[in-house]
């Protein structure tokens, strides 16, 4: 199936030899598996039984961009329908499912891409007898419509009841091959040594369930109207339009890195260093757009770059560091951390590197970003907005968005459905970077200069929080980018609200980095309980 590198022997198919290397390569040749660790390399736990039962035929590319959700509603009801899964709806998560029922989702998946071969191994581990039986009757339908199956099993009495041949293996050979005629128990056994109960019910009544999604769902932004109330009763200022204005134009930098970072985190992932690269960012840019004449120009040798010039400059050295750490996090298997953390005094220190003193004095095209309005919305608001709807379409509509949350839920089943996990690691890292990239821009912008010591100091922890409050899961495989938006809001109704009480910066970090750790440990406990 390409999972390992093949040592010896032939794949021939149709009279046509296959040189399997990749998952997608054997199910793009219409071969499927039903893996034997159904839990480790079958389900993603926490996404629904439509997304599990699709993600497959999804990465073939098969359901478009934006993505025909029509169509996966309905390729998934075929196949609840026709193999008989029990459940109450299709964005049931697939872990509130019985054994029995899990395996069925992985059969439909594979029927899905409509395989010509069908690999199961020990399908019926860890599931009851009831629903051996009905995966038993399962296969020998799928055999029926004239699909080829292969089982492997080690329990002899399944093998003997389902197959028309039996290829017996010892030590790794073939020791024998008999026909369903010449089954016995001994001849098999001469060979072969020679060279819970499923579940009674569905939870709690479908609305009832849906009720409680929906509050928990939403329960953050209540949250936010409560934040909001408490602190319009501390300063009646803080309802009013101008301010309202103050905090959006003041938190659209940071909320653009968190829909960068929350990428990252959903699958399983972090990026330290975007507040760095934004500030090595705002920098170079910023030096680039200095007019000629400019007494103080950081490259005097250096013409005016035009802004837009310049922006894209930015954004492709973003995309660049993006491209570098995912790279070493993908194809090295780095922690994250350790690489977006070494990633991080790189970019500061390169920002001081290149120059000692602030940037100052940017030409009023590359300073329209950030300081600009247009009516009256400041287009840094505007720009927010655009990067939000962004980021849902991409995870909401596309292959690589859908593909992150199978690989932060579980990336080697991910694998498995032939998912280039390392390629879409490498691309979230890009998207991180190039959008720390347009942050910086952002700010340099807004601030009409850019200073290496200070741009950007501690953005990456604002964009964390809010990405984290916003029900990003550090487990993987959670994130609403509503969410996101919501826990930029509240983020900011905090700082912005204690600014106007006159709290101290330093009890107003205290506060959020108190948020980060409570938030993240009810999200670690809700998870472990849900395992």
């Amino acid at each position: 199936f390409g999972m390992r590198h093949k040592e010896s022997g032939r794949i021939i198919k149709d009279g046509k030899e296959l040189n399997i290397k990749s998952p997608k390569q054997a199910i793009e040749n219409h071969i499927g598996l039903l893996t034997e660790d159904r839990r480790g390399n079958g389900i993603v736990g926490l996404l629904s039984i439509r997304e599990n039962m699709c993600i497959a035929k999804l990465n073939l590319g098969q359901y478009g961009m934006p993505l025909n959700q029509k169509q996966m509603v309905k390729d998934t009801q075929q196949y609840i329908d026709s193999i008989r899964v029990k459940t109450p709806t299709q964005e049931t998560p697939i872990m509130n499912l019985s054994g029995g029922n899990q395996q069925k989702v992985l059969v439909g998946r594979w029927l899905l891409t409509e395989p010509d071969i069908l690999i199961v191994d020990e399908p019926t581990r860890g599931i009851d007898v009831g629903a051996k039986a009905e995966i038993h009757s399962l296969l020998s339908e799928l055999a029926g419509q004239g699909k080829s199956i292969i089982v492997v099993s080690s329990e002899l009495p399944e093998v003997m009841g389902v197959a028309d041949r039996i290829v017996i293996m010892h030590e790794g050979y073939v020791s024998g091959v008999l026909d369903r005629s010449e089954f016995s128990q001994e001849i098999i056994m001469k060979y072969a040594t020679s060279h819970k109960e499923e579940a009674a019910g569905y939870g709690d009544d479908q609305m009832s369930a849906n009720t409680k999604k929906m509050i928990s769902d939403n329960m953050i932004w209540g949250v936010l109207v409560l934040l909001i109330i408490i602190m319009s009763i501390g300063n009646k200022n803080f309802l009013s339009l101008a301010n309202f204005k103050t905090l959006l134009t003041g938190e659209a930098i940071k909320g653009v890195m968190a829909f960068g970072v929350a990428f990252a985190i959903l699958t399983k992932g972090i990026d330290l260093s975007i507040g760095a690269s934004a500030a090595l960012i705002a920098c170079v840019t910023g030096a680039l757009v200095q007019s000629a004449d400019y007494s103080s120009k950081i490259l005097p040798g250096v013409g005016q770059f035009p802004a837009v010039a310049a922006i894209l400059v930015g954004l492709l050295m973003g995309a660049a560091i993006g491209l570098i750490q995912g790279s070493i996090i993908a194809y090295t298997m780095m922690p994250a951390f350790i690489a977006t953390l070494g990633g991080q005094l790189v970019c500061r220190a390169a920002a001081k590197i290149f120059t000692a003193r602030p940037v100052s004095n940017l030409s009023d095209g590359f300073r329209f970003l950030g300081s600009a309005q247009i009516g009256p919305l400041p287009v840094i608001v505007l720009v927010f907005v655009v990067i939000f709807a962004l980021a849902a379409f991409i995870l909401g509509q596309t292959r690589f968005g859908k593909s992150l949350y199978a690989i932060g839920g579980n990336d080697q089943a991910a694998r498995v459905a032939g998912i280039n996990v390392q390629r879409n690691l490498v691309l979230t890292y890009v998207w991180c970077g190039t959008l720390a990239a347009l942050a910086g821009i952002m700010l340099a912008g807004r601030a009409g200069s850019a200073d290496p010591a200070s741009s950007g100091l501690n953005y990456e922890l604002d964009a964390i929080a809010a990405a984290t409050v916003g029900g990003t899961s550090h487990t993987g495989g959670v994130c609403r980018v509503s969410g996101v938006l919501c826990g930029v809001l509240i983020m900011g109704v905090i700082n912005n609200g204690l600014v106007l009480l006159g709290v101290d910066d330093n009890f107003t970090n205290i506060i959020k980095g108190v948020i980060i750790v409570v938030t993240v440990a009810f999200d670690m406990k809700k998870n472990t309980k849900k395992a």
